[in-house]
């Protein structure tokens, strides 16, 4: 067991976790800085933008925390207390960074269905931390994780699919659909660990099946950031 100075003082050091760390640790600096650069926008889509990518990089900043201090629990619950804090940033971010769709995704959409979608998700992903809070098995957290990424989907394809229809624009869904292709394929390399399952010992350090996922999911916020750039710009495009 190493003390919490110890896995502190590992960041800067070469483990089996280095590039879990780091691959998030990137990006969360990253979803920092635009958030704050947002923020001093005082327009309307930067403090959207500024939640999104906030929620986002705070996703990210709980990743790196329980890949650099997992050496430092001493006790099965203090390791899943951990596990599960990385698992509701995960579920924060699947919701949070979806508030620009869901706000500037489809002009003509409505306040009315747009507020609906908005209850719709965000009372998901409420219930899904919650339920992750006290979970202790891979499948519930996997299940909970499904069905907030299975509702947000159904968000993307109404609002996405609404504007596509009116005005033609399909970037923005295209960039979304992006995101999605890379959270299931690292997923499902993950669950499936591959490539060390067919060698075992050889990927310890490095593109094990963990940190392939890591790369993805890095993959997707970024598709998404740039996805959420593209709906404010056919929000303001588009005519009602």
């Amino acid at each position: 067991r190493l003390s919490r100075l110890q896995c502190t003082r590992s960041l800067v050091g070469l483990h089996n976790e280095t590039g879990n760390v780091w691959s998030h640790l990137v990006i969360a600096v990253l979803m920092t800085y635009i958030a704050v650069r947002e923020l001093h926008s005082g327009t309307a889509p930067g403090l959207t933008m500024a939640v999104s990518c906030l929620c986002m990089g705070f996703s990210m900043w709980l990743s790196v925390a329980y890949h650099l201090y997992m050496p430092s629990c001493r006790s099965r619950c203090t390791y899943c207390s951990l596990l599960n804090t990385d698992v509701i940033g995960v579920l924060i971010s699947l919701a949070g960074s979806h508030l620009v769709p869901l706000v500037y995704g489809y002009r003509c959409l409505g306040q009315g269905p747009q507020w609906g979608l908005m209850a719709l998700l965000y009372s998901t992903g409420l219930v899904a931390c919650a339920v992750c809070h006290f979970q202790t098995s891979i499948k519930g957290r996997a299940a909970m994780m499904g069905i907030v990424i299975a509702v947000r989907f159904l968000c993307t394809a109404l609002v996405e699919g609404l504007k596509w229809g009116h005005s033609g624009d399909y970037a923005a869904a295209a960039l979304h659909a992006g995101a999605y292709v890379a959270t299931v394929v690292g997923g499902s390399i993950n669950a499936l660990r591959v490539p060390e399952r067919h060698a075992p010992g050889t990927f310890d350090f490095w593109l094990n099946s963990h940190q392939i996922m890591h790369l993805f999911s890095a993959l997707a916020l970024l598709l998404d950031l740039q996805a959420n750039y593209q709906d404010i710009a056919e929000w303001h495009a588009t005519v009602c």
